[in-house]
């Protein structure tokens, strides 16, 4: 950083220099001023240059291929916006623009074709599109919405499962039959689909939005908690993942946010979940991609007092040990400014630090922190003490820098969250993110979609996308944000990242083949 800085303000004192002379012989004639500008012209291109290298762009060199097919993606970036003019995605919307994505962008459909590498930051219970359960969950006879209004702890709309209809509880009805009588299935199903997302709820200020998008997860966690829904569900996240080119995946999953049940009134632990998930992968590596991972960080909600919080990190230590290569570590979840600081819980972090001491696994951190409008949030500050393995969104980093030479200086991986910065109210304009900066310093940030099932949609593509053109990205900035996301996972062990990594470069590879092959005419 300082050899860079250097540089910077040695080609600045040339050109500073350069004018003055320049300045000073008003009789030199043209030939004067054209050497002068071919002089500038020369340090102007060192100084955008030496920019350039302090990127994230600048950290990746790229084959003759690569380049060939670069130019064609940076010809794609131009032809889109003049395609858009003022209809800039990004800057607008997701909901109200993702028709335009999906239907007129020349860049999405080599995006979503592009091989991702790792996913690091995704809620399990909103990790993949709420398609699995609309289509095929609630056409069982034993799923069950809740009807009525006015219930402050039971929202209209809830989804359930019942062997039969609940005795003394009004207003549960079974899916199948609202289906059957309504005039119209296919739109009673993308309703319903659309009122588990955060469609027309995206609106105010963003402590506001906050409590609206907590309670979707009241919506469908009666849905997610039934086994058979969440093992359905757990599978279509992995294959949406699949398909959507990501090789990795690791999913902050929440110890206690829900109970686990099936239709005999038998209930299941949360370990038993994480082995069914386990079961899962295990199958999908069988049937789909043997090079397909799934890593689990244990989560809870912050707003748990420090007691609570303690018992629950100490069942992830054990956990951890238990499934060294399957937990990763701990988070804490929801919103910064409303539930409490991580310095809140020093007390507990010390004492499962000091009974990591003894153990064969410690307990890794990978925190939120600094998903805030405030800037006297001081998360960031005790993420980075407490030694949290990546920072998730990280929006106030760019107001500390200090902490961001730390960050650099140690790897510290950084989660950002395009589209739900955007729909959350923290980053309305995507080329306002904090993220460009960090890009654009060289910071090791990742691509990741948080909640895409409360926004819509699943896998990455779309979060590439708003950085991609937002930040008129090309085709080496892409590429390095792809490699971050393996740089910065939490592989178990270096032959699983040996083996992600061959298999994307084998994957980026023929997606290079294929970009030059179909847009050789441009």
């Amino acid at each position: 950083m300082g050899i860079v800085v250097n540089i910077l303000v040695l080609l600045v004192s040339v050109v500073a220099i350069m004018f003055v002379q320049a300045s000073s012989s008003p009789t030199q004639g043209m030939s004067g001023l054209y050497s002068f500008s071919e002089s500038y012209a020369e340090a102007r291109n060192k100084l955008v240059q030496a920019e350039y290298k302090e990127s994230l762009s600048g950290q990746v060199s790229l084959s003759s291929k690569e380049q060939t097919a670069s130019n064609i993606f940076s010809q794609l970036q131009q032809k889109e916006a003049l395609i858009m003019g003022d209809k800039f995605p990004p800057a607008f919307n997701f909901f109200d623009y993702r028709g335009y994505i999906d239907n007129s962008s020349v860049v999405f459909p080599l995006l979503r074709s592009m091989p991702k590498g790792s996913v690091l930051h995704v809620h399990t219970d909103s990790a993949g599109s709420y398609d699995y359960i609309v289509y095929n969950s609630t056409y069982s006879p034993y799923a069950y919405i809740y009807t009525l209004e006015n219930n402050t702890s039971l929202p209209y709309g809830s989804l359930h499962f019942f062997p039969s209809p609940p005795v003394g509880v009004p207003g549960w009805v079974t899916v199948p039959s609202l289906r059957s009588s309504s005039p119209n299935a296919t739109q009673f199903d993308l309703d319903l689909l659309r009122n588990l997302t955060m469609r027309d709820r995206d609106y105010g200020d963003y402590l506001a939005l906050w409590t609206r998008f907590d309670g979707l997860f009241a919506h469908v966690g009666g849905a997610f908690s039934y086994i058979e829904c969440a093992r359905g569900y757990v599978r279509h996240i992995f294959l949406e993942m699949i398909q959507d080119g990501v090789l990795h995946l690791e999913l902050r999953s929440p110890v206690a946010s829900y109970t686990m049940y099936d239709l005999k009134n038998n209930t299941y632990s949360f370990e038993y979940f994480l082995n069914m998930v386990q079961d899962i992968v295990v199958d999908i590596q069988m049937s789909v991609n043997p090079n397909f991972s799934v890593g689990v960080i244990i989560s809870i909600i912050r707003s748990v007092d420090v007691d609570t919080a303690y018992t629950y990190m100490y069942e992830a230590l054990q956990l951890r040990n238990k499934y060294p290569g399957f937990i990763l570590g701990f988070d804490l979840v929801g919103p910064e400014d409303e539930g409490n600081s991580l310095l809140y819980f020093l007390p507990a972090f010390f004492k499962i630090q000091n009974i990591s001491s003894t153990m064969q696994y410690d307990l890794p951190y990978f925190f939120h922190a600094g998903e805030t409008l405030f800037s006297n949030n001081t998360n960031l500050y005790d993420a980075i003490l407490l030694n949290t393995h990546r920072i998730g969104h990280g929006l106030q980093l760019q107001k500390h820098p200090i902490l961001m030479d730390i960050v650099l200086k140690n790897k510290i991986g950084i989660e950002i969250c395009p589209i739900s910065n955007q729909l959350l109210e923290y980053t309305p304009d995507m080329r306002l993110h904090p993220g460009f900066e960090y890009f654009n310093r060289g910071l090791p940030i990742t691509i990741s979609p948080d909640d895409p099932a409360l926004y819509g949609y699943g896998g990455v593509s779309y979060d590439y996308y708003f950085v991609t053109v937002g930040w008129t990205l090309d085709l080496a900035g892409v590429k390095q944000l792809v490699l971050n996301s393996m740089l910065y996972s939490a592989f178990p062990d270096d032959a699983t990242r040996t083996r992600t990594y061959n298999e994307w470069t084998i994957q980026w590879d023929n997606w290079i083949d294929n970009i030059i092959q179909t847009y050789n005419q441009l």
